[in-house]
């Protein structure tokens, strides 16, 4: 082989590795695949569904009404597929339903789930399905929102100013439908709970969700109660030894159903001490104080 074609080759072959590390294609270490699709983009603030000014919470009625919106991605639209989020879905349905939660399942159309998805998890859908719990829920009712797939960050703005913001991936990023565009960003996502005032837990099993965090800048921050899968850089990850999501399988599985935990703080606890995260990036997070259980 000649000189220019080993150059050629050696080419070649550091640019295929460039682009599976920042592509779209999962990277995989042992059993862990990470749930991120990492892309960096211009991104416009102003997208995304308004909250509706008009929306009128039912004053307490002393009567504890359970709700619940459970969301999985395992395949996608367009954008690379995951492999147990469905499962996630899964097993969230198959712990809340027994505790007398009236659920809203959406999925991605191709996994079998345990009762039929109310609908494709897009943008669209997920923001309508909280919006139609909050409609109805009181001081005194319990919501529970917990989601599994893929997430991101974006870049907003160039240079040294340039920031980031964190991005629940639907099902339908990188097309979108119903005039949104499939990126539930850190600031909708606060927007969408803004009318909240019953106690409500936010478990996220997303790459990059430490940083979704801004509803506790609402100033009903003190009926939240989230726990992540990671920081705002961080990861979350796939495990086919568990064929769950890890931090879901710490939490729900070995913590909540395993261990019998009904306190949500002291799950986090355990299930923290208990889990193998790779770097201080990759460590789940709890925001907000639990003084409810489910």
């Amino acid at each position: 082989m000649n000189k220019k074609l080993l150059k050629m080759v050696i080419f070649g072959l550091a640019f295929m590795m460039i682009a599976n590390q920042f592509g779209f294609s999962q990277a995989v270490v042992e059993t862990e695949t990470q749930r991120s699709n990492k892309v960096e983009e211009i991104v416009n603030l102003s997208v995304g569904t308004p909250i509706d000014e008009s929306v009128v919470i039912a004053a307490a009625d002393g009567i504890v009404d359970k709700y619940a919106v459970i969301i999985g991605i395992s395949d996608y639209s367009v954008v690379s597929d995951l492999s147990y989020c469905d499962e996630d879905a899964s097993d969230w349905y198959n712990y809340l339903a027994p505790l007398g939660y009236q659920i809203t399942l959406l999925g991605d159309g191709s996994n079998q789930y345990p009762v039929p998805i109310d609908g494709l998890a897009t943008e669209y859908n997920m923001k309508q399905a909280v919006a139609n719990i909050l409609a109805v829920a009181d001081e005194d009712d319990v919501i529970v929102y917990a989601t599994s797939g893929h997430g991101t960050e974006s870049k907003v703005g160039r240079g040294r100013t340039a920031t980031y913001q964190q991005l629940i991936c639907a099902w339908d990023y990188g097309v979108g439908e119903n005039g949104e565009d499939g990126k539930l960003f850190d600031y909708e996502f606060a927007q969408m709970w803004a009318p909240a005032v019953s106690n409500v837990f936010i478990f996220i099993d997303h790459c990059f969700s430490g940083g979704m965090n801004e509803l506790f800048d609402n100033p009903n921050a003190d009926c939240f109660y989230m726990t992540t899968t990671c920081t705002a850089d961080g990861y979350g990850y796939d495990m086919s030894v568990y064929e769950n999501g890890k931090w879901t399988y710490w939490y729900l599985e070995a913590g909540l159903i395993g261990q019998g935990y009904t306190d949500l703080h002291d799950c986090y606890v355990w299930a923290h001490a208990n889990y193998d995260f790779n770097q201080d990036k990759d460590e789940p997070l709890e925001f907000g104080v639990a003084d409810f259980t489910l």
